[in-house]
């Protein structure tokens, strides 16, 4: 693959708060990305919100900030393929429980729906205006969940994603990283307790 000539900077998402021993190859994974980016030419900007991985050490990334990127409020647009549909609506009702307002595209609107729960439609990229990019470059949109199937879909895709970047908005893939967001949201507002050796052993 050719070297991008258009693009300066990186943006690199660490593996979040993780326990120590998980998910280590993901912090290798990141940190080898990094040093090959950097080789190449490019600044990389690297957000993860655990101090206690490589990933973190100052040295590394041109720029490092932890802390999280996840929304806890507002609103979430939701566009998936056919055969993620109903595996989307626990997810969708848990975002909906927790207090976020939901857009999706037609066809993934009329699933949610006819489920009970409460969605605005809103276009796709090329059905009209205002669409779905207008809504992220507007401010209107927090969190993106588009699992896209297709030649139409990976353009839109594209053209969602670039809008994300420009406006630092998550923007997720997978209904299984979709479903780790909701639990990460959840326990975001759950006080943490911490309890010595000795108390467990007592």
């Amino acid at each position: 693959m050719p070297k991008r000539t258009d693009i300066n900077s990186i943006l690199i998402i660490g593996a979040g708060p993780i326990i120590i021993g998980q998910a280590c190859e993901f912090d290798y994974s990141g940190t080898q990305a990094t040093r090959a980016l950097k080789e190449e030419g490019y600044r990389v900007i690297l957000v993860n919100s655990n101090p206690a991985t490589i990933m973190t050490d100052p040295n590394l990334a041109d720029a490092t900030y932890i802390e999280p990127i996840t929304p806890d409020s507002g609103t979430v647009f939701i566009s998936v393929n056919d055969s993620d549909k109903l595996n989307s609506i626990p997810i969708a009702r848990d975002l909906h429980e927790i207090g976020f307002r939901l857009v999706a595209t037609a066809g993934t609107a009329k699933e949610l729906k006819r489920n009970g729960i409460p969605v605005k439609s809103v276009f796709k990229v090329g059905e009209g205006r205002p669409n779905v990019v207008d809504g992220i470059k507007n401010g209107e949109v927090n969190l993106v969940i588009n699992t896209p199937m297709g030649a139409q879909a990976r353009y839109d895709e594209e053209s969602i994603g670039r809008s994300c970047i420009q406006k630092g908005i998550q923007a997720i893939t997978t209904l299984s990283g979709a479903a780790a967001v909701v639990r990460a949201i959840r326990l975001a507002g759950k006080k943490i307790e911490v309890k010595s050796i000795q108390e467990y052993h007592n």
